[in-house]
């Protein structure tokens, strides 16, 4: 239980900076939401290294009790900024979305991925979607930038490649492959709405990197 104590007290060393930050004019809105999802994301990536996964469920499970802690207390304003138009549950589905992946997916690098696609690929599309004026699209709803979302097509596009140079099915195909995979999930996130994208993406990431694993 002691790596659950020491990531709960990273994640929190996390939300505490971009506090600081957003209540000092450094940071805010949307970028400092995503700050805390990229930054919680990373390290959760890394837990089938430090922990079993019964461990990284519960950590998750506490994770999600904060983050409603914090929304009912008021503490974190960084978590839920008050100028963000658009309802979101994104706070409270993220640590459920990796919880889920820890259940689902025993192998350390395509949980690792899964979360990463989450952290990294989803956090910085959104990042960029508000940081780049660009057109905006919407499908079954869900309203995203095309910026975004080639973001997070080209950053998904990096973290497959990784993925099949791990494995070492680094062929031919491979390009085609990662290609279809991205395109897959980039219109996937796309169509996600009010934060669902933090369980849909991780988890059809696993389920799709896990047909890899021999």
């Amino acid at each position: 239980m002691l790596a659950v104590i020491v990531t709960l007290l990273s994640i929190a060393t996390i939300l505490v900076i971009v506090e600081i930050l957003s209540r000092n004019g450094f940071m805010h809105g949307e970028y400092a939401r995503k700050s805390i999802h990229i930054g919680a994301g990373l390290i959760l990536a890394t837990l089938p290294h430090f922990m079993s996964w019964r461990e990284i469920v519960v950590l998750n499970v506490l994770f999600f009790v904060i983050v409603v802690l914090s929304r009912s207390l008021d503490v974190f304003s960084s978590v839920k900024d008050r100028k963000i138009k658009r309802s979101t549950f994104g706070e409270f589905l993220f640590p459920l979305g990796v919880a889920v992946s820890a259940l689902m997916f025993k192998n350390p690098l395509v949980y690792s991925v899964a979360v990463l696609m989450l952290a990294l690929a989803d956090g910085l599309a959104s990042i960029a979607g508000t940081w780049v004026k660009s057109a905006h699209y919407k499908i079954f709803g869900a309203e995203k930038t095309i910026f975004g979302s080639a973001t997070f097509f080209v950053v998904a596009m990096i973290l497959l490649f990784g993925f099949f140079q791990a494995i070492g099915l680094i062929n031919s195909s491979t390009a085609i492959t990662a290609l279809v995979i991205a395109t897959f999930l980039t219109v996937t996130e796309g169509a996600m709405n009010k934060g669902w994208d933090n369980i849909v993406v991780p988890v059809a990431t696993g389920l799709i990197l896990q047909q890899f694993i021999f």
